[in-house]
């Protein structure tokens, strides 16, 4: 299953089944080693097109709002399988005609990166698209505050929304992304990863970790589970987690 790794800010990392990297509007935070198939950069201001900052690969791919809106339209892409559509993202600090956003499609996981943006018009189309993920920016200067991410969240219907760029100067601020009323949120910590699924809700679960409100299942066994290490979360499977458990126990003997 793909993955989702946050650097903070606007910027993340995702990674394929086979091991292909896409990283989208790089700046902040650190796991840039990574080397890049693909570099997806929403605009042009600093903190979203720092391309410099990735390791790459001798034949990766750079799609910038250029490449983006070349043409005068909104471009698709098909590079090696992942299927990248470039959509509106505008408001007043930003020109329609310099930004974009971009549904990624990536081992069947349809992502949403909103780019710097507020609610656009096209936004009232994507809950046709039954979108898995909606990353929303949310800091209120520049881009549109988490009242109206949490308005564009409900608008878009993605199955899962995760707030980003929720505060200028910093990497994240975990006091806005609690308090933002979006459904099926989740939280994501700087240098948290999660494993993104297709075609399915989150379940509730009977989680054992400190933060069970938070915690989301994915799938039938599949659960978040606390990161103390940044208050995070990464996937783990309690499941495998208990036999590999089990057995060391066992081997120890």
């Amino acid at each position: 299953m793909p993955k989702l790794f946050y650097q903070g800010h606007g910027s993340f990392r995702l990674t394929a089944d086979d091991g292909r990297v896409i990283y989208v509007d790089p700046y902040a935070g650190g796991g840039y080693d990574m080397p890049a198939d693909i570099i997806l950069v929403s605009h042009q201001h600093g903190d979203h097109n720092q391309t410099q900052l990735c390791a790459k690969k001798p034949n990766c791919k750079i799609i910038s709002n250029a490449e983006a809106l070349e043409g005068g339209k909104h471009n698709s892409f098909d590079v090696g399988g992942v299927m990248i559509q470039a959509v509106e993202a505008y408001n007043k600090n930003h020109k329609p005609e310099e930004c974009v956003g971009f549904i990624i499609t990536l081992d069947g996981v349809k992502i949403y990166a909103c780019g710097d943006t507020s609610k656009t018009e096209q936004m009232k189309t994507f809950a046709a698209m039954n979108l898995d993920y909606a990353v929303l920016c949310g800091d209120g200067v520049y881009i549109m505050n988490p009242e109206e991410a949490a308005e564009c969240a409900k608008l878009i219907g993605a199955k899962h929304n995760i707030l980003v760029h929720v505060k200028p100067k910093e990497l994240f601020d975990r006091e806005i992304a609690e308090a933002w009323d979006a459904p099926n949120k989740i939280i994501i910590e700087p240098d948290g990863e999660i494993s993104l699924f297709s075609g399915r809700a989150n379940k509730a679960h009977d989680c054992p970790c400190t933060r069970k409100g938070e915690c989301q299942a994915h799938g039938d066994c599949f659960a978040c589970v606390a990161n103390h290490r940044k208050g995070g979360y990464v996937p783990a499977c309690f499941r495998q987690e208990k036999f590999l458990s089990d057995l060391k126990e066992r081997l120890a003997q």
